[in-house]
């Protein structure tokens, strides 16, 4: 039987290797994200495109203001 293991176990071994590596390390996350520049040109149907190009508008923001941070705060640890 195939165990199954979250993205946070994943992510919490990754900075480990990371941070006995450089030092220091964090994991930012960005959900729901486009996969396309304009979905009126494709076939997907795994989710509303409205609402990620609204979360595009909303969230999108907040997650790059989140990266600026955690590279300052890498930068001067």
């Amino acid at each position: 039987m195939i165990e199954q293991v979250s993205y946070s176990v994943h992510f919490a071994q990754n900075e480990g290797v990371m941070a006995r590596m450089f030092g220091h390390a964090e994991t930012l996350c960005s959900y729901a994200t486009l996969q396309f520049a304009d979905y009126s040109k494709v076939v997907f149907e795994y989710f509303d495109p409205a609402e990620r190009i609204e979360r595009r508008k909303t969230v999108f923001p907040q997650d790059c203001q989140k990266a600026f941070e955690l590279g300052a705060r890498l930068v001067h640890p």
